[in-house]
């Protein structure tokens, strides 16, 4: 984990330039990011291996994945249940 200089190697090599450099002027002259091109970046990271590939590459502080949610409902169903009630 924390190998920051080949996560920008791999970036370096894996992303499109002239698709990035369309998005980049594209949003310069107030154009705006549309779910075209959030799904052109999200197939640009899952072709560098997905989030977490990434994410392992990045240092510690800044890789800590946060704790999966638990459904609050889950939780509430439990303390209303007919047998607690009793």
């Amino acid at each position: 984990m924390g190998d920051v200089l080949s996560l920008v190697e791999e970036v370096t090599r894996k992303v499109d330039r002239e698709q990035a450099e369309k998005l980049a002027r594209k949003v310069a002259k107030g154009g705006s990011f549309d779910l075209d091109d959030l799904l052109d970046q999200l197939r640009q990271l899952e072709g560098m291996g997905g989030m977490a590939a990434l994410m392992d590459k990045l240092p510690a502080q800044l890789a800590q994945r946060p704790e999966p949610c638990r459904r609050a409902t889950s939780a509430t169903s439990s303390a209303r249940s007919p047998s607690s009630a009793r």
